[in-house]
């Protein structure tokens, strides 16, 4: 089964843990510049996700040092 993130909660804040372990607008740079990062996708119009598989691959591949 298909596991999604909605974009407003992969990133971090002091108040708020997120999916990933940086900033809302850190995300929004690897989301906007980061060709090897997940691209979002419209479930409707007010809520954009990402693949939560996706999203794990890329976490592991930053982990390992892989930057290609």
């Amino acid at each position: 089964m298909a596991r999604f993130i909605r974009v407003s909660r992969l990133g971090s804040s002091p108040n708020r843990p997120g999916y990933l372990p940086f900033s809302q607008a850190t995300a929004w740079r690897a989301i906007n510049n980061d060709p090897t990062f997940p691209k979002p996708f419209a479930l409707s119009a007010r809520v954009t996700v990402v693949d939560a598989d996706a999203l794990d691959s890329w976490l592991e591949t930053k982990r390992r040092g892989d930057h290609a």
